[in-house]
Order: structure tokens, then sequence, then C-alpha cells
């Protein structure tokens, strides 16, 4: 076949320099589809743990138990959801509000 992409004539044709390159970025392509995956693994992870977590937290805060909702923020159980990180900070400041206002 004449005119035609044949890739082992085409490698064979390549200087060292090309070869080089060409496997830099063949090794640079299956590293980023391993990361693709490991991040679709990992939002996947995180959206479960936050859709169990949401229901939780929201059961002790209008309960009004804070100390409960910070420790259920800080469990290893919600390593990579993103809601405890984002919310314990506000739970954090709900509590010391409401002791200053306490005293």
């Amino acid at each position: 076949m004449e005119g035609g992409l044949n890739l082992l004539e085409m490698w064979n044709q390549m200087g060292w320099v090309a070869k080089a390159v060409a496997f830099v970025l063949f090794f640079m392509s299956f590293w980023s589809v391993g990361v693709a995956v490991e991040r679709i693994y990992t939002f996947t992870q995180a959206r479960k743990q936050s859709k169990l977590y949401a229901p939780q937290v929201a059961k002790h805060m209008k309960e009004g138990r804070l100390k409960d909702a910070i420790a259920l923020s800080t469990s290893k159980n919600y390593a990579t959801a993103t809601w405890p990180r984002s919310s314990s900070p506000g739970c954090r400041s709900t509590s010391s509000s409401r002791r200053a206002a306490a005293r």
C-alpha cells in the first residue's frame, strides 16, 4: 500500500530523538488516562459520601446538637466528601457564637 500510514515504517524511519519524543508522548498519554480514571473514581466516592453525610448532619443541626455535627464532620467515614470540610468551620463558628451568647 503506497502512500498509506504504516506505523512500523514510520518508526523505522525515525531518528533516535524522534523515537524518544514519541516514547515520552506515549507514556504521558497513558499517564493522563490513568489520572482521569482516578479523578472520576475519587469524585464518585466523594459524591456518595456527601449524599450520606448531608441528611445526618442536617438532623444534628435541626436538633441543636452542634458537637455531634462537628464530630460527624471530622469522621473518617467522610474523608473524601467535600461537604464535611466546608460545613465543619460553619458548625464550629455557630457553636462558639452560641457559647459566647450563653455567657
